[in-house]
């Protein structure tokens, strides 16, 4: 009985609503890659605040109430923002403890616009999502931030350029290079991650997470202890599934093609650790080339597309988790 108090209180806690006292940490940087930097303030104690619309205020609880922990981000509540009058959900902060945070952001579903939105709305991101991997793949690369020890370069791949990156292997192994090798260590957590949700999502008829992400995050310093996390983010739009035995089958698609891409990866990559030989060092070297000639080319036939069409790339909502 005490057990089954104590687990109430606590959930409490976590799930109030009510306004609570938050310190703001300014002293501390902020890591973004995707969504928009203004709507982040990082405060004490590893969290982050974000603003968020009704809907939004009202998702995080009865998200946080059912939906298995290891697949999202802390909520710690709600607190009031009296620099913009206006309130706030806090989260876990996932780069807490990183050193070289290395972080990919990447939405999922074959559709990133709700049913009811507005005709100006769905043709925008009905555009985005035909002219990227989302409709045919089940997702799309938001923003990638991936530091090389080796060389000690940082490649930054923005959104505009990420939208039209729809070689998703590719992209995933880009993340998983430190500039020499394939980061194994990492690739693991995160195929065990993906599959994980992959078996959940099979199963679950509660939610549809329109226009959500994934975040992958690991720490590019070899001597670190934060394990790598990949979360569920941005639940702005997820409805409820309301059709009998009702699956998110765009979500699905997106995990099932990360879930190969991550298979794939690590079925070409040695079988047990071993010193990196000349080819894995030029293998990795080529990458982070890639990826430098990725992030600084100039806007290719796809993306002046958009400029013609006068659209930019939806970058989604604020990032969750991080910012």
């Amino acid at each position: 009985m005490f057990v089954k108090t104590l687990q109430k209180n606590l959930s409490d806690f976590y799930l109030s609503s009510e306004p609570a006292d938050f310190t703001v940490d300014e002293t501390a940087d902020l890591e973004q890659v995707g969504g928009h930097a203004e709507a982040f303030v990082k405060l004490a104690g590893a969290r982050l605040a974000k603003i968020g619309d009704a809907k939004e205020m009202k998702v995080y609880p009865d998200l946080f109430r059912v939906w298995p922990r290891e697949f999202i981000p802390t909520y710690y509540g709600q607190y009031h923002d009296p620099k913009c009058n206006a309130m706030r959900i806090v989260l876990e902060d996932l780069t807490h403890g990183y050193k070289n945070p290395c972080v990919m952001d990447v939405k999922m579903g074959t559709q990133t616009y709700e049913e009811d939105a507005d005709l100006m709305k769905r043709a925008k991101l009905g555009f985005v999502d035909a002219m990227s991997s989302s409709r045919e793949q089940g997702l799309r690369l938001v923003g990638m931030k991936v530091y090389s020890p080796s060389t000690g370069e940082t490649i930054v791949i923005g959104k505009q350029k990420a939208v039209t990156m729809n070689d998703v292997g590719q992209f995933v192994r880009m993340f998983l290079s430190d500039g020499d090798t394939v980061r194994a260590d990492v690739l693991q957590p995160f195929f065990v991650a993906v599959q994980n949700m992959l078996h959940h999502f099979e199963i679950q008829a509660r939610f549809r997470f329109v226009g959500s992400s994934l975040l992958f995050l690991y720490d590019a310093d070899a001597s670190s202890t934060s394990p790598p996390r990949a979360k569920m983010i941005d639940f702005a739009h997820t409805v409820a599934i309301t059709e009998q035995d009702g699956r998110d089958l765009g979500y699905l698609h997106g995990l099932r093609t990360l879930r190969a891409a991550l298979g794939s990866l690590k079925a070409s990559l040695p079988p047990s650790p071993a010193p990196a030989s000349d080819s894995q060092l030029s293998r990795g070297s080529s990458i982070f080339r890639y990826a430098n000639k990725q992030a600084s080319a100039t806007p290719n036939a796809q993306e002046q597309n958009w400029a013609e069409a006068g659209q930019q790339p939806a970058g989604g909502p604020a990032r969750d988790g991080v910012a």
